[in-house]
Formats: C-alpha cells, sequence, structure tokens
C-alpha cells in the first residue's frame, strides 16, 4: 500500500517490539487511523479494528488490506487480546472498548503519540484525550 514512507513514521514504527503480532485499532475508519492500518499491515502484523462511522472510500480499503473491521465498539472485539491496542483520538472514556482496555491493563498508545512511543504504551495514555497547544 505504501510505496515510500517518511523517515520519521519509519523510525517510530521500527520501535514496535517483535512481540507484538496482532494491532488493534479504536477508531479505525479515520483517515489517519486508516493509514496507520495500512502500514502496520504492510509491515506482516495482524491489524484488527472497529469503529462506528465507517465510509467510502476507507471501507473499501481497510477491506482491501484484508484489515478486520467491527462495526461497532464492544469489549467482546478486544477478544481475544490484541498484543497492542490504538486509540482514536475521537474515542472517549466510556467507549467499551476503552474502558476495557484500561482495566485488562493492555499495551496501549494514543493515536496522536505516533507509531510505539518509549516501547509500546511504557506510559498510561487515557482515551480521547486531547492535546492543548
Amino acid at each position: 500500500m505504501v510505496a515510500e514512507i517518511a523517515s520519521g513514521s519509519q523510525a517510530r514504527l521500527a520501535l514496535i517490539p517483535a512481540r507484538v503480532n496482532h494491532v488493534h485499532l479504536i477508531g479505525v475508519a479515520g483517515s489517519a487511523m486508516a493509514a496507520l492500518a495500512g502500514m502496520l499491515a504492510d509491515r506482516g502484523l495482524r491489524v484488527t479494528g472497529s469503529d462506528n462511522q465507517l465510509y467510502e472510500p476507507t471501507a473499501s480499503l481497510l477491506r482491501r488490506l484484508k484489515i478486520e473491521v467491527r462495526p461497532t465498539y464492544d469489549a467482546a472485539n478486544l477478544d481475544p487480546a490484541p498484543d497492542l491496542v490504538v486509540v482514536g483520538n475521537v474515542v472517549t472514556r466510556t467507549n467499551p472498548e476503552a474502558t476495557n482496555r484500561r482495566h485488562a491493563r493492555q499495551d496501549h498508545l494514543d493515536r496522536d503519540d505516533g507509531a510505539c512511543p518509549q516501547s509500546c504504551g511504557a506510559r498510561p495514555l487515557d482515551a480521547g484525550r486531547r492535546r492543548r497547544a
């Protein structure tokens, strides 16, 4: 999918530990999250995601990349447990997947933090956190 990845993105993707084989993206249909899903899939990772607002052309792109997308947010979407959960910036604290992820203490990162800072979620991040300028 991605012919050439920017060097900064490539460096961040290189930080993904070898133990990570399955990544789940909460809010996968957003433009940045769909692009991230494609980059992760291109690296040979199993990528799943969920989003309650899946429209074209993103739906076709994710289908073509063979990314399994669940059309609703549900804690059951995290079973079996992925190695890493990426939380999109539009996801609220009440999202059932974000809530489940916090209780299960799964490795996670906020989409705004880029790909796997500090070895994929070594610091706690809250779903739905907004950055201030």
